[in-house]
């Protein structure tokens, strides 16, 4: 199974700034220009074995904000994760200002 680490070198590998969950709050200057991505951790799936868990698996939603729409975008992000072993859902939000939001969903990621 795959790891957070194998997520973040998906997205070194495509060249967009990425952030977990988000950036600074407190310093909204540091946020880069678009396109960037979150990594968002979900509900964990832990497997449990006799009295305790087994394995830690948390799912990961990677989301990459661009404007407009970026096909050759998409296709590099999609490409990376696949070849660092995802299968990942797909599905875009359209948001305001013309800002569009793509989300890879389901990637499990085994804890240390």
């Amino acid at each position: 199974m795959r790891t957070y680490d194998d997520i973040c070198d998906a997205m070194r590998a495509c060249g967009i700034p990425f952030a977990r969950i988000s950036w600074e709050p407190l310093a909204p200057e540091d946020i880069p220009a678009l396109p960037h991505a979150l990594l968002v951790p979900q509900r964990t799936r832990n497997a449990k074995a006799g009295d305790g868990i087994s394995c830690h698996i948390t799912p990961y939603n990677v989301e990459l904000y661009c404007q407009g729409s970026s096909m050759s975008l998409e296709e590099r992000v999609q490409t990376a994760l696949e070849s660092a072993g995802f299968a990942p859902d797909r599905y875009t939000v359209p948001l305001s200002d013309g800002i569009t939001e793509v989300v890879w969903g389901g990637l499990d990621c085994l804890e240390d």
